[in-house]
Formats: structure tokens, sequence, C-alpha cells
């Protein structure tokens, strides 16, 4: 840490005094705040002999005598635990067979309890000092404040004691405003030799908003405030403050259920409106919202409903909820299941929008972007305070959230088609969020005709057709297995291939699916096109971009890609289940040699009347479902999604058309036997000049001739001398193995002949 810690303890204080504290004299020095290196530099000098200790708070002004009392604290940096841990040493603890051993175990033990994590650990010599800082200074002016600052400031220090308890061990109270500590620099002279004060950790991220500091005491601290009062909060701080006890309206907003309940009121049964008072009850004014809340049933009763809040003894629990009322938005409620977290009463002590904000989101740590429960859309932490800052003012709506214990947290969005479950583990035991969202129509027994009808007037074959449908049916059986292959038609303008793209976000969900246009394969902004069922490539036309080929690649084969987005991190994206690409263009992409993932069809259709097409596009449509049913269905169980797909003319074409023009040449010599190709041998000279001559003068390089003649088959023999200064480099296409052991003379031969012969006739 460049800077001395107790920077970080008071930063962005800009007024108050330091009380320092010299136990060999028994003497108090006071420091203003911008004098805080003079406060250093003191402690560390008095800290080399004697013990010297500073106030944790500030002071509104130096006391007459003494370290200041609690009614002119001015200013609350935080709280500390003094943690004693058991010492070797005679006479350092007086309880210290009720220690805790190590610090590790004590960490361990926070952890377990759903305590929040300390900020910054400090040796204080013969123990720990666990800080809690918040993320802005606690300012007081009242006696009221004051007040209800200590009160907070105990609580929490009965929290951390009754957890202590628990485990058998003693923590000594240090709640009070005017509790003084030990600086790390300096020296604790309890023992001798002394030891040294060090700070261990420092976590800046640990910084709690004061209300999260509220909410855990409430939740873990065995008293509460008289009602009605905010125990702890200073009034320049209570822009959202919470009641005491629990807040309805702040349970309402972050529980579906209860929401759900007394949305519905009218309606309920036995069982809801006995738990609804299960809840209601323990919440502020609970009684009387409740009296108020039910009286809309047609069956209501002053002593029923009175009852039903008797018999509640404690609260009614999520598990409850979820189980024994069925409740649906259980499965996908951010706070179910997270431990710690019982009840939606635990959601009342917090601001009702923040509770709303957290019931709606869900945080992934790893990519810093929250991720709406609902639609799995992502914002960026920056994004997503921007958007709800209204709600929170300072601090900012991810400062909040990420501090918060019951924020959902997870280490990445997963895309899993057919997975209903929101909440899951990936390949590598990794927490995730499921992002798919089921969408499409529900499969029905009916006619599908129109659109058995349209599918075989656009393919060419029946084979072609069947295994388009074999592709389709098994991405509706089986979603999550991803299909290895593109299917690319190819057709005259006009003729309704663009109206699969209706009908797969008719069977798939329109969110499910993305409309991708060519430049999107060489753009940098990717990121529409992961987390995608079905990736759709509307009118393809990169034949000179081999660049495009390769990318497409990657989002066939590969089951992530990382993807980017403006002005957002980059993360890894699953690639789309299923890709589907149409074009006009008789050869819309470039396919590298052996291609095993495009399965390409040249669609024979031609453009029908206006009539079809109104009938196709609605009444088709319509039979999605019975279409969806059909699917369902069918037997795939010969098909292999990781297969290459069958060759069709039409692929045939595109791989020919994708050679390079030197290649397509020489092909289209060997294929005609012109030029050299009329014999067996040749050498690259001779190529190079017929390549001349027919490309009307463009002599091509020697490179592009050799690459062209080894990707065709044709095979390198030897050097051959034909006089005292000329030597040919001797290729054969064909006969080769023959050849490959002919004698010098007879290459010779074979390659000198034809000309001979020209020369005789």
């Amino acid at each position: 840490m460049q800077e001395h810690y107790l920077h970080h303890l008071y930063r962005g204080v800009s007024g108050g005094w330091l009380s320092v504290f010299n136990k060999a004299t028994k003497q108090t020095q006071w420091f203003e705040i911008n004098q805080i290196e003079d406060a250093i530099a003191y402690m560390q000098g008095v800290g080399v002999a004697n013990d010297v200790y500073h106030g944790f708070n500030l002071q509104e002004k130096p006391a007459a005598k003494g370290r200041g009392t609690t009614d002119s604290t001015s200013v609350i940096p935080g709280y500390f635990i003094d943690l004693d841990l058991r010492s070797a040493d005679a006479g350092v603890h007086s309880r210290n067979d009720q220690l805790p051993e190590t610090l590790e175990e004590v960490l361990d033990c926070i952890a377990a309890a759903g305590f929040p994590m300390p900020t910054s650990i400090r040796t204080s010599g013969n123990g720990k000092y666990l800080d809690y800082l918040l993320d802005q200074p606690c300012l007081l002016s009242t006696s009221e404040e004051r007040e209800q600052a200590g009160g907070l400031s105990k609580a929490f220090q009965k929290a951390f004691i009754a957890l202590m308890k628990e485990n058998g061990w003693h923590l000594d109270d240090v709640g009070d405003l005017t509790r003084i500590t030990r600086m790390p620099g300096t020296l604790n002279h309890k023992t001798n030799p002394a030891k040294a004060v060090e700070l261990v950790e420092f976590h800046e991220d640990r910084r709690y908003p004061l209300e999260e500091i509220e909410a855990f005491v409430d939740a873990h601290a065995p008293k509460k405030a008289p009602k009605g009062k905010s125990r702890g909060r200073p009034k320049k701080q209570q822009e959202n403050v919470e009641l005491t006890l629990p807040s309805l309206k702040a349970v309402r907003a972050g529980c579906a259920w209860v929401d759900w309940a007394m949305e519905n009121a009218a309606e309920l049964g036995e069982p809801e409106w006995f738990a609804l008072a299960g809840v209601t009850k323990f919440c502020e004014n609970g009684e009387e919202l409740f009296h108020q809340n039910s009286q809309v049933h047609e069956g209501y009763d002053v002593e029923l409903a009175q009852g039903k809040l008797d018999r509640n003894e404690k609260p009614r629990s999520c598990a409850f909820i979820a189980e024994n009322l069925g409740f649906e938005g259980c499965k996908s409620c951010p706070f179910y299941g997270q431990e710690g977290f019982t009840t939606p009463v635990q959601l009342g002590h917090l601001n009702p929008d923040v509770a709303g904000l957290m019931r709606e989101n869900v945080y992934d740590y790893v990519g810093e972007r929250y991720l709406d429960v609902e639609t799995g859309r992502a914002l960026s932490a920056s994004s997503f305070s921007g958007k709800h800052h209204h709600l929170t003012g300072q601090p900012t709506p991810h400062s909040i959230l990420v501090r918060m214990p019951f924020t959902r947290k997870v280490e990445l969005g997963d895309y899993r088609p057919g997975d209903s479950r929101l909440y899951l583990t990936d390949e590598e035991g990794r927490e995730a969020f499921n992002l798919w969202r089921p969408g499409g129509v529900d499969p029905q027994p009916g006619d599908a005709s129109l659109l058995w009808e349209h599918l075989a007037y656009m393919f060419g074959s029946k084979e072609e057709l069947d295994h388009f449908v074999d592709v389709l049916a098994h991405a509706v059986q089986k979603p999550q297995d991803k299909i290895r292959q593109v299917i690319l038609l190819i057709g005259r303008q006009g003729t309704g291939k663009s109206f699969l793209g209706q009908l797969f976000a008719r069977l798939f969900g329109a969110a499910n699916m993305y409309v991708a246009e060519s430049a999107d394969l060489t753009d940098g902004w990717t990121a529409q096109m992961g987390n995608r069922q079905i990736l759709l490539l509307e009118e393809l036309g990169v034949f000179q971009k081999r660049e495009a080929y390769e990318n497409l690649k990657r989002w066939v084969t590969d089951e992530f890609v990382t993807v980017n987005e403006k002005r957002e991190k980059k993360y890894a994206a699953r690639t789309p289940r299923l890709m589907l690409a149409i074009s006009n263009h008789t050869t819309p992409i470039a396919l590298g040699e052996g291609d095993r993932r495009f399965f390409a069809v040249r669609s024979p259709a031609e453009p029908k009347d206006k009539a079809y097409y109104e009938r196709l596009f609605t009444d088709g449509l319509d039979q999605a479902p019975a279409f969806l049913a059909e699917l369902l269905k069918r037997d795939i169980s010969h098909f292999n999604p990781s297969a290459p797909p069958p060759m069709t003319e039409a692929k045939a074409e595109i791989l020919k058309w994708s050679q390079p023009v030197v290649q397509q040449e020489v092909q289209a010599m060997m294929d005609e036997l012109d030029g050299p190709f009329w014999r067996d041998l040749l050498t690259v000279e001779d190529v190079r000049e017929a390549i001349a001559n027919r490309m009307k003068g463009r002599f091509p390089g020697i490179r592009e001739v050799t690459d062209a003649l080894k990707a065709l088959g044709c095979e390198y023999l030897r050097q051959v001398r034909f006089g005292p200064a000329l030597k040919r480099r001797v290729w054969a296409w064909r006969n080769i193995d023959r050849w490959k052991v002919a004698t010098t003379q007879q290459l010779r031969d074979g390659l000198l002949m034809p000309i001979l012969l020209d020369a005789a006739e």
C-alpha cells in the first residue's frame, strides 16, 4: 500500500480531530485531520518505546481533558472488531482458554454465518483488528444522530460477540464511539520483546454502504432499536432510510410471491392467506397492513384474520412458499437457495428500490455485468448504475448491490437451450446464470401441409430436403446440442427463402434468433451473434472475403467464442446451435479446400404469384405448431450433429469456384487436355506460358503455379539437364507412379517427344 493506513481510514474526511493517547505519560495529543502526517510521525516516534493509541472515530474538537466523549464524536469511518487470539505467552490474555487459536478459523466462521468479510486486517501484537470501513464517512452533528450511531456500533459488536459465543470464544465489546486502537507501524509492548502492529490485508472493494451495515445488524443483532427509529443512520444519510422493523414495502419489492399474494388478495386460497400473514406480521405495522389488505376478500373476518396472525409464531420461509405452496416464481428468484437467506422478511431491512433491483438482476462478477432475471439481457456495471441511478443517488446502484450479501452473484452468464433452470453449474464447476429463455410456439396436432409444400418447392431433391428436415428436427428435439454445419440455401430472389427466417422465429422464439448480415462476419462487434439458438445469415455474399469464411468456421465448430460489444468488457459466449444462410448470389462464399461444414443447396424454385406468398406468410406460419409437433416425432437416430454434411452439386460448384484463379485455370487445362497437359510431363515454365495465353497476358508467378499443381495432385519428380546450360524441373500429372521410376533419359524423352512430333508435322 503506497499510502499509510490512516489515509485510507479517513478517506474523504475534511474536518475533525484525531486523539492520540500515550499510555506511558497518560497524555492525549490532538491533531486536526489535515495534520494527519504529523499524527503518523508522532505515533511512530512514541511507539518505539511505549504503547500509543489513537481514537478510531474523530472528535468535533479537542477535549479539555481525556480522549473526548460520545457527545463530541463527529466522524465515524467504520467499525472494528478487537479479536484476541490464544497466546503462548503467559499473562497476555485473562481468558486465554476462551480464545480462538487462529485468524483463519475465525474468518471461516464469519463466512459460514453469512457475515460480511473485513475491509482490512491489522495485527494488534497479540491478536487482530478486523476493520469494516464505510464507503462514505458517517458525519454526526446532533445528539440524536450520535445516539443512533452509538446504538448501531453497539449492535454491530453484539452480533459478532454472539457469533463468537456460539463457538465457545470470548470477544471484547469495543462498540463505544470513543474507543481507541493501535496504528500500523507501532509496537505492542505488552510482551518482551515487543510485537509489531502491522496492516496485513486491505481490500478497497470491501467498503460497505451504511445501509448494508444496518441490514446486517438488523438480521443478526440480538436486540432491536425502539419502534419508529432508524438505528444508527444519521439524518444526513437518511434519504433511503429503512424502518427498524422490516418494511413490508421492501419485502414486497424484493419477493415475487409476496407481491403476487398482495396483488391477488381478493382471490387468495386458505394456505396462501395464512402464509401471507406469516410474512406481514413480522413487518412494521404488519398486523394493521394485513387486515387492510385482507378486507378485499369476500371471506374476510376480523377474528379469522387475527387468528392467522396469532398462529404464525415465526416468519414463513422461502422453502415453505416454494415447496408447500408450489410458487413457480421461486425457481427464478435470485434469493431462493442462497446460504443464510431463509425468509422474505429479511428483505425488509433494505431500501425498497434496492430490493427490487436485487430481485430483478444477477451480478456476473467475472464479466462485471448485470443480467436481467426475466430476459437474460446484460448491462455493464457502469451502464446498470446509469440506468438506475435515480433510485439510489449516491452511492451508485452497483456499489450498493455488489456489496450486498444476498445480491445473487455468479461466475458467468451461460446459454443453455432446453434447460429450464436459471441457476446451474457449467462444465468446469462454476456457478452460472442461464441466459436462455423458452420461446416459440407450443406443438399442437394439426395440418402442416402448406409448410411441407413450400419446403419441397424450395429444395432441389428429396435427399437434400430430408437432410434439412433432419437438421431442423434435431434442433427442436435436442436444443442443447450444437449442429456443426451451416445450411446454405441459394436461389433466385422472390422465391420465399426469407420465409425460413420467419418460420424459425415461430419455432424457437424471436429472442433466441439473430439475423446477421454479411458485414457482421468481419465486423469487430460480434456479441449479438453469440448466445443464440439460431443464427440466420441473410443475403450472404462474401466471396472475396476469405476472412469471413475463417471467422464463420469458428462459429460453426467451436462451442464458445470471445465476443466484443461496444463499451463493454469482452466475454465468452456460446455459439449458435444451428446456423442457416440464404443468398441470391451464385457463389456467395469461397469455401476452403475440403470444407466439412457447409451443406449447400441450389434451389430450383421460380417466383410464384402474390397470392401464394400472402397465404404462406399467414396461413403457413399459423401451421408452425403442427409442423413443430411433426418435427418432434421425426426419427433422427441416424443423424450425427457433428458429422460433415452430405456433398451436393451446389457445394461442388462452390468449391471449384473457390479455388485461386491460377488453380482454376490449371484445372480447366487438365479437363480440356490443353496446354502442356496433353502429355504426362510438364514444367512450371510450360504452365505459366499456357496460362498467360489463356488469360490474355496475365503471367502468373512461379509460387502460384507450383501451389496450384500441388493442390491438384501433380508431383514434382526431379531436375533434368537438357544441355550444358539448360536445366528444367520436371513434374508429372498423369501416370505418376510410372514416371517416378523413369530414368533421366526417359524423362527427357517424355518431356521433349511431343515437341519433336510438332516439329516433324
